[in-house]
C-alpha cells in the first residue's frame, strides 16, 4: 500500500494513495461524449503542415495532434469565478494550492423554469465549517451524466 502522513491545522493525517477516486470524465471526440448546453463533441485530428502529418497511423513519424474542445461543456464540467461574472477570470490564476480539503455535498437540483439549479439552501446545514474546496455531488447519479 501507497501511504501517506501529513499534517494540517496541527491534525495528523494519512491517506491511502492506492485508494483514489477519479472524479473526471474524459475528453473523447464522440457524439456520446460529455456534453453541457449542446456542445458539439470535442475535435482531435493530427497536425498538417507543409507535408508534415501528425499520425502514425496516416504515415507521419509521430502522432502530434491538435485538440479543440469547450472546457465548460466537454467533459468535466467545473465552475468557478469566471463563468458568472463580467470579467474573465481563469481558474489557474485564482486557485495556487492544488491539494485542499474538500466537503464532498450530495445535492439534488431543483427545476426551476425547466432547468436543474441549486440553490443556496441547498447548501445550508451541510458545511459545518469553512472547507477550503467544495465537491458537489449531484442527484440522482444515473450512468446519463457520463454524456450529459
Amino acid at each position: 500500500m501507497k501511504e501517506i502522513l501529513f499534517q494540517h491545522q496541527g491534525k495528523k493525517y494519512s491517506a491511502n494513495l492506492d485508494n483514489q477516486v477519479d472524479l473526471s470524465l474524459p475528453i473523447t471526440p464522440s457524439e456520446s461524449a460529455a456534453s453541457a448546453w449542446y456542445v458539439k463533441p470535442p475535435v482531435i485530428e493530427p497536425v498538417k503542415a507543409d507535408g508534415f502529418i501528425g499520425s502514425v497511423q496516416h504515415g507521419g513519424s509521430v502522432n502530434f495532434r491538435n485538440v479543440t474542445f469547450n472546457p465548460h461543456g466537454n467533459c468535466t464540467h467545473t465552475e468557478c469565478l469566471g463563468h458568472i461574472t463580467s470579467e474573465v477570470h481563469s481558474v489557474n490564476e485564482k486557485i495556487k494550492d492544488y491539494h485542499l480539503f474538500s466537503t464532498l455535498v450530495t445535492i439534488q437540483p431543483e427545476m426551476v423554469n425547466g432547468d436543474s439549479v441549486l440553490l443556496r439552501k441547498h447548501f445550508e446545514g451541510k458545511l459545518s465549517s469553512k472547507p477550503e474546496a467544495i465537491i458537489i455531488r449531484t442527484e440522482p447519479n444515473s450512468s446519463d451524466k457520463k454524456t450529459m
